[in-house]
């Protein structure tokens, strides 16, 4: 390996679930060219984590780019996750969310 940084594809949603608002998140993950992954039911709206090949750091600041461009996106979890210079999510329940997430669709 060459010591550069790695990403996981991962999405936070801020919409109401919904079959309606399932099948629009998973088209348009499809249309950023995620074919490997899971949406998942995170208590108050949906999650993704992407299987596919790991993104370097242009290509993740690319994906996390495009997402901005979707209604349904949490801008605030994009923001602070570009800040930071990766993406993290949580697959617990915590005091705040208590409801531990489940796979609701696989691309």
């Amino acid at each position: 390996m060459d010591g550069a940084y790695r990403h996981i594809p991962l999405m936070d949603f801020r919409c109401e679930k919904s079959e309606k608002n399932l099948t629009d998140i998973k088209n348009f993950l499809r249309r950023l060219g995620e074919k490997n992954g899971a949406i998942f039911d995170s208590g108050r709206s949906y999650q993704y984590y992407g299987f596919q090949l790991l993104m370097n750091s242009e290509s993740w600041r690319l994906f996390m780019a495009q997402c901005l461009l979707f209604d349904y996106t949490d801008r605030y979890y994009i923001g602070h996750q570009l800040i930071d210079g990766y993406s993290i999510l949580r697959l617990s329940e915590s005091n705040r969310h208590p409801e531990i997430p489940k796979v609701v669709l696989i691309l």
